[in-house]
């Protein structure tokens, strides 16, 4: 989560926006509220559809989640993010030759319901630690296959890359006008099972109303690439992902194409982003079990996220 600060005093507040609307220039930066609650909702839908040998494979994967951070000032001066996840809940469908599977992965999230982790922010809003990690980690131990999936996505390092990369990557290092670009790029945390990376443009396309808001429009265009058992480590906690991980590895998984677009509104006003939507298309090159020939995947996948509410902490 990025924050922009409010730079105007509350008096003034006014006559900033209106001089925004003048020249629609904005300063992007990170600085979170101490003494407020962000809440977000967040789903993701991918699809994919290929042909392996006699076999037509059709999946489709969902996720949903609502997590509030609230913000505090520990007794050291620092900031402290807190997060909670409210809701969260997936699904997987895939068919074979018109036939359900069952993968076995619908409830591999919902455990999170009710988690919280902190984690003492730094210079910039970047994350330096994180507390009660094992804890919240202990979260999957009555499932082994969601706790071993997740613990090769969720490592406290790759957490703390996530929430500083936030829904912007990099910032502008002064303020922007319409038009006006900057480069982003970010490593995909996927622990054992590979490496990926995102890199492309940002270009801030002007103020825009959303939600009854004035915020400002950020155009996202770039690409991904990911490296699925290649890059595999083979650090598994039970023999089943080990497995899992030693097949990656002779598949070669590899994206040979792919493209990235997406919007984000942000909100000056309340020093968030309010909605941000992205939609990828890459297509994943692997090779066939069978006979070593490469397999050509298809993906699409659509990310939305929006901030549901802003509000001062209500502490007990």
């Amino acid at each position: 989560m990025k924050i922009l600060p409010l730079i105007a005093p509350l008096l003034l507040l006014a006559n900033g926006f209106a001089f925004a609307a003048d020249d629609q220039s904005v300063e992007i930066r990170s600085d979170v509220k101490v003494g407020k609650r962000y809440v977000y909702e967040m789903t993701m839908d991918q699809a994919m559809k290929t042909q392996m040998a006699d076999a037509a494979v059709d999946q489709k994967v969902g996720m949903k989640m609502k997590y509030a951070s609230s913000i505090r000032k520990t007794a050291e001066g620092k900031k402290e993010m807190a997060t909670k996840y409210l809701d969260a809940s997936m699904f997987m469908d895939m068919k074979v030759n018109g036939e359900k599977m069952d993968i076995g992965l619908d409830d591999a999230l919902a455990a999170l319901k009710g988690k919280e982790f902190k984690a003492i922010l730094g210079e910039g809003d970047r994350i330096e630690k994180i507390s009660g990690f094992d804890e919240f980690m202990k979260t999957f131990a009555d499932d082994p296959a969601s706790k071993e999936m997740m613990s090769q996505i969720m490592s406290e390092e790759n957490m703390k890359q996530m929430f500083n990369q936030g829904t912007l990557a990099t910032f502008p290092k002064k303020p922007v006008t319409p038009n006006e670009s900057w480069d982003f790029k970010m490593d995909v945390p996927l622990g054992a099972m590979g490496k990926g990376a995102m890199k492309g443009k940002y270009t801030y396309k002007g103020m825009e109303a959303k939600g009854g808001a004035p915020c400002a429009k950020i155009k996202m265009l770039g690409n991904l690439t990911i490296e699925l058992g290649s890059a595999a480590d083979g650090k598994a906690e039970n023999e089943e992902m080990k497995q899992v991980l030693e097949m990656m590895k002779k598949m070669d998984m590899k994206i040979t194409s792919s493209k990235i677009e997406g919007m984000i509104h942000f909100d000056p006003g309340i020093g968030a982003v309010r909605a941000m939507t992205t939609n990828t298309a890459f297509t994943m090159s692997m090779k066939n079990p069978a006979d070593d020939s490469r397999i050509s995947i298809p993906i699409t996948q659509k990310i939305k996220m929006n901030l549901s509410a802003f509000e001062d902490l209500k502490e007990k």
